[in-house]
């Protein structure tokens, strides 16, 4: 071979085998032999990773700060360094922590105390326990006590159980003389019974021998043997009412009773009323002052306190009672006479965003019920093109889809004390929140509902109680001074159940507080009042936005959602709140809260047939003396521990008796279901009547009916004085009438339900007297219940 040629070949190959040695030793090789370089690693530091200083490659993360607290500059501050590279430092605020009324908030990175004291965080009050701070424990007032269902002998909040439920119907006195007669009952269900039981005050003063013999006339008790024992006796308004009252039976004080007391107000006088208005009308004179509305809102809210401190002087306004709000616009304060009281700063306006009524598909079938819508605004404040026409609209579409709707526009306290029997009641209507000091240290916080009823020297006077208890407030808004409602004005006038069976709807704003704080006490004293489901809102909200959710909820219920999903439904079709771009104008954004059970507008079914519930008459609407108890005399409930009594009694009425003098009536409206099949109860008729009346003119009557959709009385049962046979029963003594007493035995009724299939029908039980009501009669009911077909 030419050796030129050799040479040439020699070199290639070279050329190749050292080419392929250095593609082996490549850490770039895409040859499928894999990674041969041999790296030369640097450590990995806070903010960079491993690396290989010849090619590049990284492994793993960078370390990371490791920041340790080296230094603090001043009270505020903390300088930290990083221990994995000390050169790395950083300077920052100290944050986290909780300030509290012992010392201030310690910073959750370096532990240095840096804000000043905090306020108390107070903890409810509860049965047994006082309102406290979390922190300190600082006291502030009484338990609430207990609260014990009287038939059940538990208490509503708590399930504490007693033998002996004490009570009276005058808890409260608004005090203008020295003494005042009052009757006490105590409920006692022990077993064995009592032979004797004694009424103590606190202090171990024996007050008086309680009776359950049936003497109205002396010791007020209206049914002997029926388990309530009573005394009338006098308190002494400055002495008695100061303690407490308990009842020992049998003389064991084992046995558990709760302790009773009845508060005492100080009626208001002519000149607390007059100070009253005389505050009012300088707050009145403040707003349409001149040059106020050009005001920023810090100096107005600096001008109308320099008025109150003026009055406070001159004993107008309490002492250290006043609070600024500036997210609501509000001062409140607490008139010398106890009321409460508010002027908001900013006058109220209607908003002017437009939202379209979304559109809900109508089923078949809807269910019915009654409405009250409470419009509450005054039209000097708001313009009447803007509520007035929808609220015009939206009851009279209600009324054509079977809700029967009743609009009310001119709102007062009056009309909030007769909303029983509403299925849905809708409050449109301003909302107030008052936020005022107790003392030198606890501030109390209340939402109200402002009504368009204008606040007179002479309503003063007729609202005295229910202002001096706040039940109702006073507020100057728009130079005129309303009433507002406050939650307990539900517990006083709507308790033992007064709204069951009710939604209640309410567009007023801060009704569930503000500030991002849900407050939630104006829907636990409707729920306490028995009402089903509460809805309201957070904040103030556009009432573009609320009116149409309430509306797209009420609908919905109409329609045969349950209360949850017509909630979570007007959500999906209005939006989960009321924000919008340039919402802020108006102030913070509002949030819809739902409160209660998940039901329906009405009761599809019968509810309470045997009278077990806590609420004596939970379910059921009665007229006149109508009660729960567990005995009357030798007579037992058939089923369970309790039954229904209706009387001519004592309490009695005569508003739905043609021919009669006295009488009640229990009854309940329940829709028929499609398997519904026999309606069936016991009861038995008692009187003092027989046998001296039997075949007189004295005949008194009592009656089962129910009253179908078209308004037809359908009679289903009836027993009188002339057609009942009647046997002698012990231990029943009527007031008023004679020692003797006959009963009827007890009867048990069944009906064919299957014709009223679908319809919604009330079931009513009506006892009277004819003749006269010197002699008394009563009806005992239990076991109610609907048979289904199988």
């Amino acid at each position: 071979m030419n050796t030129t040629i050799k040479i040439l070949i020699r070199t290639m190959c070279t050329i190749a085998i050292v080419s392929i040695v250095m593609l082996l030793a490549s850490c770039d090789s895409t040859n499928g032999i894999g990674d041969q370089c041999n790296h030369n690693w640097t450590e990995a530091t806070c903010t960079s990773a491993k690396t290989c200083s010849a090619c590049g490659k990284t492994e793993g993360d960078p370390l990371g700060h490791n920041y340790k607290v080296i230094d603090n500059p001043d009270a505020f501050t903390h300088t930290l360094v990083c221990l994995n590279d000390r050169t790395h430092t950083v300077t920052e605020n100290c944050y986290g922590g909780q300030a509290t009324c012992l010392e201030g908030a310690a910073c959750e990175v370096c532990s240095q105390i840096y804000t000043d004291i905090g306020e108390h965080i107070w903890i409810d009050a509860t049965c047994t326990e006082a309102s406290h701070c979390k922190w300190c424990k600082e006291v502030d007032g009484e338990p609430n006590g207990h609260d014990y269902d009287r038939t059940s002998g538990k208490c509503y909040a708590c399930e504490n159980s007693v033998d002996v439920v004490l009570y009276t119907n005058t808890p409260t006195i608004v005090a203008n003389q020295s003494s005042y007669d009052i009757t006490f009952y105590a409920y006692v269900n022990i077993e064995g019974g009592a032979s004797i039981v004694e009424l103590y005050s606190t202090n171990g003063v024996l007050l008086a021998t309680m009776r359950d013999d049936g003497n109205y006339g002396s010791s007020k008790d209206e049914f002997s043997n029926d388990g309530v024992y009573t005394c009338h006796i006098n308190v002494n308004v400055s002495v008695d009412l100061s303690e407490g009252y308990y009842v020992v039976v049998n003389g064991d004080t084992s046995i558990t009773c709760n302790n009773m007391s009845i508060e005492w107000l100080e009626k208001l006088t002519s000149a607390d009323i007059d100070k009253m208005t005389q505050v009012d009308q300088t707050l009145n004179d403040v707003v349409f002052g001149e040059g106020f509305e050009d005001l920023t809102l810090e100096e107005k809210a600096e001008s109308v306190k320099e008025k109150l401190d003026v009055m406070t002087e001159s004993n107008l306004i309490v002492s250290s009672s006043v609070v600024f709000k500036a997210e609501t616009a509000t001062i409140t304060f607490v008139y010398e006479s106890g009321a409460l009281g508010a002027i908001v700063l900013e006058g109220f306006t209607p908003d002017d965003i437009e939202l379209v009524m979304p559109e809900i598909e109508k089923p078949e079938s809807v269910l019915s019920g009654n409405a009250m819508i409470l419009w509450s605004f005054d039209q000097s404040w708001d313009d009447e093109t803007f509520r007035s026409p929808y609220y015009d609209a939206l009851a009279a579409f209600w009324n054509t889809q079977g809700l029967s709707t009743t609009l009310d526009k001119d709102v007062t306290v009056a009309d909030y004390k007769n909303l029983k029997g509403y299925e849905m009641i809708v409050i449109s209507a301003y909302g107030a929140y008052y936020e005022y000091k107790v003392g030198t240290i606890k501030t109390q916080k209340i939402p109200g509902i402002i009504l368009s009823e204008d606040a007179t020297r002479e309503k003063d006077a007729l609202y005295a109680e229910d202002l001096q208890m706040h039940r109702i407030a006073k507020i100057t808004v728009n130079g005129e001074t309303k009433y507002a409602i406050l939650p307990d004005f539900w517990t006083h006038y709507y308790a033992n159940g007064g709204l069951d069976g009710s939604f209640v709807v309410s567009e007023s704003g801060e009704f569930f507080g503000v500030d991002g704080s849900e407050d939630k006490s104006m829907a636990n004293a409707l729920k306490s009042a028995s009402a089903e489901g509460v809805l309201g809102f957070q904040n103030a909200p556009m009432s573009s936005y609320s009116r149409n959710f309430v509306s797209v909820y009420v609908t919905a219920m109409l329609y045969g959602y349950s209360s949850e999903d017509a909630f979570a439904l007007a959500k999906t079709l209005c939006g989960e709140n009321d924000n919008f771009e340039g919402r802020d104008a108006y102030g913070p954004t509002a949030y819809p809260v739902y409160e209660g059970k998940n039901e329906y507008i009405i009761s599809l079914t019968l509810e309470n047939g045997s009278f077990e519930d806590n609420v004596p008459l939970l379910g059921w609407d009665e007229e006149g003396d109508v009660r729960v108890i567990n005995k009357l005399g030798e007579l037992a409930t058939t089923d369970g521990d309790k039954m229904a009594i209706l009387t001519t009694g004592v309490g009695s009425g005569t508003s739905d008796y043609t021919g009669a003098t006295e009488g009640s009536v229990l009854s309940q409206t329940i829709l028929v279901g499609a398997t519904d099949s026999i309606l069936s109860f016991d009861y038995n008729f008692v009187s003092e009547e027989p046998m001296e009346y039997v075949g007189s003119q004295f005949d008194d009557k009592f009656y089962v009916e129910i009253i179908d959709e078209n308004g037809n009385k359908i009679q289903i049962a009836a027993s009188s004085i002339n057609t009942a046979t009647w046997y002698a029963v012990t231990g029943i003594n009527f007031e008023g009438g004679d020692s003797t007493a006959y009963h009827t035995g007890w009867f048990t009724v069944e009906f064919d339900l299957s014709e009223y299939r679908g319809q919604i029908i009330t079931l009513r039980f009506v006892v009277y007297d004819v003749g006269d009501s010197a002699y008394d009669s009563a009806a005992l009911i239990d076991n109610v219940f609907i048979k289904i077909e199988e």
